[in-house]
């Protein structure tokens, strides 16, 4: 039974990939991510507590699997002791894309979009936090990241000693090319990827 449901899991992580996949992949021309994008961020990691804090009243560090399922998690973080300065430039903004800087294989470069306030959330230096510019949606940019193709590239790109930490530069990231529909195609891209992302995303834990 156990070996069912795990087979189950797979086949829905499968599925949520190939949603995905269709949805943003060969429906605009080809546009690198350096074209798009108004700044990226990189962090940096003091010594903090075992503890999270709630990044609002609290200053806290994220942690590399806040994007690890493809949704900002603001509770993957550690809080910043009281006795160290926080550095307000780190901190995130909503809209932003945040993704892992080094990971493993799987997961490096995985992307999610922030949203809500935040205001003493802090990247660390194993995360990216990319602010786009125009016109574009980042819900959308964010989905085209975890495409098939996208994956390949990014986890192909990474270097490192150990399987277990890759990294991506800054120009690996920004070398990126993702297709690029309308405004109005991007934000019905999204809309229908919500609906059907959430729903297996509902069944996995079940």
């Amino acid at each position: 039974l156990i070996a069912r449901q795990e087979q189950l899991i797979t086949i829905l992580r499968e599925r949520r990939s190939a949603e995905i996949s269709a949805a943003t992949e060969e429906v605009g021309p080809l546009v690198p991510l350096r074209r798009i994008v108004g700044r990226i961020r990189q962090g940096a990691s003091p010594n903090c507590e075992k503890v999270p804090g709630d990044g609002v009243t609290e200053w806290a560090v994220l942690k590399t699997g806040c994007s690890n399922s493809g949704r900002f998690d603001p509770t993957e973080n550690k809080r910043l002791p009281d006795d160290e300065a926080p550095n307000p430039e780190h901190a995130v903004n909503s809209g932003d894309i945040v993704l892992s800087r080094s990971n493993t294989g799987a997961l490096v470069g995985m992307a999610a979009v922030v949203k809500g306030f935040y205001p003493r959330l802090l990247l660390s230096d194993l995360n990216y936090a990319i602010t786009l510019h125009g016109e574009t949606d980042p819900e959308f940019v964010a989905y085209a990241m975890r495409s098939g193709q996208s994956r390949a590239v990014l986890t192909a790109s990474a270097k490192g000693t150990s399987s277990s930490m890759q990294k991506l530069s800054q120009r690996d990231v920004l070398n990126l090319e993702i297709a690029l529909p309308s405004r109005d195609t991007q934000h019905r891209i999204v809309q229908q990827l919500d609906a059907k992302v959430s729903a297996i995303d509902t069944l996995i834990p079940k």
